[in-house]
This record gives C-alpha cells, structure tokens and sequence, in this order.
C-alpha cells in the first residue's frame, strides 16, 4: 500500500478509495463528534453546520461523491457504505461476481448509469421543481 501512494502522489486526476474495515455509522459518528468538539471550542458555530461542513468532516472529503456505485454479487443492499456520499449516486446491481466481474461487465454498468444521468437529466430539466 505505502509503494502504491508513492507511486500514484501526483495523480489528481482519478481517486480510488479503499473501504477497510469501513462502515458509514463509524464515519458518521467521527464527524458528529469532531464537529461538536469544534463548537465545543468555539471554532465553529452551532448556525455554520451545514451539508457542506458535514462532508467535509467525512473521511472522503478530499474526493468527491460517487456517481456510479457497482454492486456485485447479486446482493441489493449498501451494506452500510457510504451511505452520505451515494445520496445523489446511480446505483448498479450485478449478478456477477468481483472476481469475475470484466471489461463488458464494466460497459454494461457504464451505459447503465448514462441511461440514469439522461433520464436524470431530462428529469430535472422537465420539472416543475427546478
């Protein structure tokens, strides 16, 4: 792991975020925390919390939010990961497994999710709410 973040120091461009021993609860509760021990010690204001200020207290905060989140295995749940971060995500369910998961398996989810955006789109676009 210490080779691969010599090796990727400058890369800016794409960010892989590895999930070890991760659950979106521990996430969440570090960031409650830390942010009352900031108003705690008047850093910040009780009126300043915000969405933003909340993800930028989340582990991920140097990346931005997912916007396809691939599923293997069969299995329809988060299991409890990211479940902030993947609010606003395009979700894709597979049967298939990660170690048998390829290139076509990838395209599939890939036109998935640019149906999802198009449809999201047009969605937002066509809305009274907008």
């Amino acid at each position: 792991m210490a080779q691969i973040v010599i090796a990727t120091k400058d890369n800016n461009k794409a960010f892989l975020n590895f999930a070890v021993a991760y659950t979106s609860r521990d996430e969440l509760t570090h960031a409650i925390t830390d942010i009352a021990t900031a108003v705690k010690h008047n850093e910040i204001l009780p009126e300043d919390i915000t969405e933003e200020l909340i993800s930028d207290y989340l582990y991920t905060y140097q990346s931005s939010n997912p916007e396809l989140l691939i599923r293997t295995s069969g299995e329809c749940r988060l299991s409890d990961f990211l479940m902030w971060q993947l609010s606003n995500a395009c979700l894709y369910f597979t049967d298939t497994l990660w170690p048998e998961f390829n290139l076509w398996n990838l395209l599939g989810a890939i036109f998935y999710y640019q149906k999802c955006y198009y449809m999201y789109y047009v969605f937002r676009k066509n809305s009274l709410f907008s």
